[in-house]
């Protein structure tokens, strides 16, 4: 029982380091957008930049949460439970962003920078549900070993009288 209680902590544990690794990712990504909107609308190359800055803080962030969801996912085969989770970013985009920076080529990083944004937060919530299970499993686990010392307990006693 307490192996396992173990291998749940651990497994909630590399879910929370995850999670607020997506937190983060989800912050750039949506300056990336706020930024991405002011490119649109005209903001030159200041926006273009930040906006850029912005994409390339995520994909740092995404190349760590990549590290974290695999350890994640192999905590949670201990505990038994499946998580396929995952996050990408499109690096051609940032390319032809500088390349081609046109009204046009805009829209399309914008998009993309939405759609990233929705992959993290998809990600982010699959965290959450994951961790969730992961709570009910070590408050079960907890009530079991509970149980089991106080039944150990009370064998001591009887085997004393």
């Amino acid at each position: 029982m307490q192996s396992r209680k173990k291998e749940i902590d651990e497994a909630i544990s590399a879910g929370k380091t995850a999670l607020a690794t997506a937190n983060s990712i989800i912050s750039s990504m949506e300056d990336a957008e706020g930024y991405g909107t002011w490119d649109v609308f005209g903001g030159g190359l200041i926006a273009d930049v930040l906006k850029h800055g912005a994409i390339d803080d995520a994909q740092e962030k995404i190349e760590v949460l990549q590290i974290q969801l695999r350890r994640f996912k192999t905590e949670l085969v201990d505990v038994k439970i499946k998580g396929d989770i995952s996050v990408g970013l499109d690096s051609f985009t940032k390319f032809a962003d500088h390349f081609f920076d046109g009204l046009f080529m805009d829209l399309s990083v914008l998009d993309t920078i939405r759609e990233s944004l929705d992959s993290v937060k998809d990600t982010h919530n699959q965290i959450n549900r994951v961790l969730g299970k992961l709570e009910t499993m070590l408050e079960s686990t907890e009530r079991q070993i509970d149980l089991c010392e106080k039944e150990r307990k009370e064998l001591i006693l009887k085997a004393e009288i």
